[in-house]
């Protein structure tokens, strides 16, 4: 991929994102068609040029966004589909696996549909398609393709200029049907174009991780600068939503990148980087009444929390009903909802193992597990150096999978879309000619020279 095209791309999603805020905020339908329409031609030039992921990756927080209005189905699920449609097209190897394991949640989740007298809707047929098409899609795009610092680029922009417009157009009646502001007491918790600040701030940790991992294995200067200040801006975006399970996976990802420079040999700039980075912090924490005032949010929360129902925000009681409604309906432990968008005394598992359980049952939960086995069996082997390997892993499974636990994921574009995102940093972090082992200057020198020779020889 070259450059221009990368920069021409990067500038059309940044265009097209603030272009979508400007026709929400107007409320002219047709503006609004015309720009979903420029998103999906986008999508669709984007998947011509081999640059997909990075597209999506910078739209994803932008998805609740894409829509005619709040309560109609978004766009962005639509161009993953189509995404997925344009594949077919091409030459599509499907895999045994791929049928056998849809057909077979197809089975189940129909014959659960007909025992509780459920109807098909637009999200159970979306899923039952990425299921089978969305490995398709893994295998004919070779990982190798996508530069996994520039996924991160495009992940940590959108999700910062989401962040930042939906704070600042709050304000606006027409574009604040998308935006909830949770004020009570003290707190104010923003979770930019989401209902949700927990979905906002998994996304916020999966670029984090990404983030992370892509500094230490980077060498630029200029793109260890640029994640240094996504890294700052990620943080500071993820404070403004007050999320508690945020900064407990902030933290742990911090934590476990601080081992990992520490235990590096040599990065002598990275480590100085890294304490400077870290009294500059601890400073701008202190003195800046911005951050303190977003550091109080937290305390108050914290300090409000007596037991682990509170400090869970009820989710103990939530998973304990969940649990107790499984054990005592033999049908929906055995073959769960069969993926209807029905909560239990509606509301939500906030659990993804749970709600799996809940709509495909023990039956069907299988399925899924060997689907998710599947899709990542062509991992490389891990290398040499397997405890900095295994550190880049847990920073990419922390961040990006472990908000699950606390999240239902199922009826989301996130469930595939995270966990391709992790594949590709983990095929390139494995695999041998990673992107990142840029040669060296004397062992670019010692290349030109046996080229110049050869060239000799030959002349």
């Amino acid at each position: 991929m070259s450059v221009s095209i990368n920069r021409k791309i990067f500038g059309l999603c940044i265009m097209l994102a603030l272009l979508l805020c400007a026709t929400q905020i107007m409320g002219n339908t047709l503006f609004v068609l015309v720009c979903l329409a420029a998103y999906l031609l986008l999508l669709g030039w984007a998947c011509i040029k081999d640059f997909t992921l990075p597209v999506l990756l910078f739209f994803l927080p932008w998805a609740q966004l894409l829509k005619m209005n709040p309560t109609s189905f978004s766009f962005y699920t639509f161009g993953l589909v189509l995404i997925c449609g344009i594949n077919l097209l091409k030459k599509t190897r499907f895999r045994k696996y791929h049928i056998i394991i849809a057909s077979a949640l197809l089975a189940v989740t129909l014959f659960s549909k007909m025992l509780d007298a459920s109807g098909l809707s637009f999200d159970y047929i979306a899923f039952l398609m990425l299921v089978l098409l969305f490995p398709v899609v893994k295998d004919e795009w070779n990982a190798h393709q996508y530069d996994f610092y520039r996924l991160v680029f495009f992940f940590s922009a959108g999700v910062i200029l989401a962040a930042l417009c939906a704070q600042g157009f709050a304000t606006y009646s027409n574009i604040a049907r998308y935006i909830r502001v949770d004020a009570y007491l003290t707190v104010t918790r923003l979770s930019g174009f989401y209902s949700d600040s927990n979905f906002y701030t998994a996304q916020i940790t999966a670029a984090l991780g990404g983030a992370l991992v892509a500094i230490l294995k980077e060498t630029s200067k200029r793109r260890t600068t640029c994640l240094a200040v996504f890294l700052l801006m990620l943080l500071y975006c993820g404070l403004l939503s007050g999320s508690k399970s945020f900064i407990v996976i902030a933290t742990l990802l911090l934590v476990l990148w601080i081992i990992e420079v520490i235990k590096m040999r040599g990065r002598l700039m990275l480590k100085i980087g890294l304490l400077i980075g870290s009294l500059v912090a601890i400073a701008l924490i202190a003195t800046a009444t911005f951050l303190s005032s977003l550091v109080d949010v937290f305390v108050t929360r914290l300090s409000a929390s007596d037991n682990w129902s509170e400090f869970t925000t009820g989710r103990v009681d939530i998973w304990a009903t969940y649990l107790e409604e499984l054990l005592s309906n033999e049908k929906l432990l055995l073959l769960g909802k069969g993926f209807s968008n029905i909560n239990l005394n509606n509301r939500a598992s906030h659990n993804t193992i749970i709600q799996c359980v809940y709509q495909f049952g023990l039956i069907g939960v299988p399925l899924m597990i060997a689907w998710s086995v599947y899709f990542y069996r062509d991992l490389p082997k891990m290398g040499k150096n397997r405890k900095a390997q295994c550190i880049n892993t847990l920073l990419l499974l922390v961040g990006a999978l472990m908000p699950w636990l606390a999240l239902d994921m199922l009826f989301f574009d996130e469930f595939f879309l995270l966990q391709w995102y992790v594949f590709v940093a983990l095929q390139q972090l494995r695999s041998e000619d990673s992107i990142y082992s840029l040669p060296r200057r004397n062992e670019m020198k010692t290349s030109e020279m046996v080229a110049r020779r050869k060239k000799r020889g030959t002349t």
